[in-house]
């Protein structure tokens, strides 16, 4: 999935989604409630999995 689709499903600009990937910006607890649901994952799984 690409960044931009992430941002579509989630709400998250592309900028957040970049920082957060890069360890630039660490996510809030909304940020990654919204990212697990347009993952179709738990918020934990963003934790115990690698992307």
């Amino acid at each position: 999935m690409t960044q931009k689709h992430l941002s579509k499903l989630s709400g998250i600009s592309t900028s957040m989604i970049s920082a957060i990937e890069l360890g630039e910006r660490h996510p809030t607890v909304p940020v990654l409630d919204a990212l697990a649901r347009a993952l179709q994952v738990k918020v934990t799984d963003l934790y115990s999995r690698k992307f």
